[in-house]
């Protein structure tokens, strides 16, 4: 069986002293790993909050979608303060994990990232890239509306 396997880990100084980077006020980043196979797909990981200790974001979820924006499946991990766990599995394997928030867009300049399956010469056979984003509406998919 062919396992594609990405591993994302919070690393440096940023991680752990929770001090923002750069010009933002901190990141949202997936400590944990992405596992893709022919037929499955498995998220188990932390979504992590690099940034102000006091900031909490509300209604995090994170979703799986296909190329053309179909939900596959979406987990609301709730109140996100520095760190909650998340695992998801699924028979498809998404184009895209996103992790959101309608709290992202309007509580400082957080950096936020999601994950887009890529084939091509350096990975015939699939790896998910980060790519960052400045705001919701530069997702490749509308996310879903949160829920309380």
């Amino acid at each position: 069986m062919n396992t594609r396997i990405l591993l994302l880990v919070v690393a440096g100084s940023v991680a752990i002293s929770g001090c923002p980077a750069g010009n933002s006020d901190g990141s949202i980043n997936f400590s944990g790993e992405l596992k893709a196979t022919e037929s499955q797909f498995a998220l188990d990981a932390a979504v992590v909050n690099t940034g102000y200790a006091d900031t909490v974001y509300r209604n995090v979820s994170v979703s799986l979608f296909t190329t053309n924006g179909t939900v596959i499946e979406s987990v609301s991990i709730g109140e996100l303060r520095r760190s909650t766990d998340v695992s998801m599995m699924s028979n498809r394997i998404p184009e895209y994990v996103i992790r959101h928030s309608p709290d992202f867009w309007t509580d400082g300049n957080i950096d936020v990232s999601y994950y887009e399956f890529v084939r091509d010469s350096q990975a015939p056979d699939g790896i998910y890239t980060e790519r960052s984003v400045s705001n919701e509406t530069d997702f490749p998919v509308v996310v879903p509306a949160a829920t309380e």
